[in-house]
């Protein structure tokens, strides 16, 4: 009779977080295109492009600060395009997994 009890209580307590939990995202506000940065605008092909542009460029006449500008340009667009995110488990959780699979196989 007790282990029903806790697990009604459980049950309750569940149902009434849940909930809370759901509406407590917050609604960011949307950027203006002003505010963004010129590279994350542009589109992929216009990228592409500017990439085919960089390499073709005689690059022996420009000055450091023109090198580095276009370093910094490059690399943004390379990390435009690089796959971002992935997908991490900690150590806790990959143990816990373990262990949950043990017990259920």
């Amino acid at each position: 009779m007790k282990k029903l009890i806790q697990s009604f209580a459980t049950a309750l307590l569940i149902i009434a977080v849940v909930p809370s939990q759901l509406g407590a995202a917050t609604i960011s506000e949307p950027t203006s295109i002003a505010t963004r940065d010129r590279v994350v605008v542009m589109s992929s092909e216009v990228m592409m492009g500017r990439l085919e542009q960089i390499k073709a460029m005689d690059k022996s006449k420009m000055s450091n600060s023109e090198k580095r500008e276009l370093r910094k340009e490059v690399q943004k667009i390379k990390k435009y395009f690089s796959p971002s995110g992935g997908v991490y488990i900690s150590v806790g959780a990959l143990i816990l997994i373990l262990i949950l699979l043990i017990i259920l196989l």
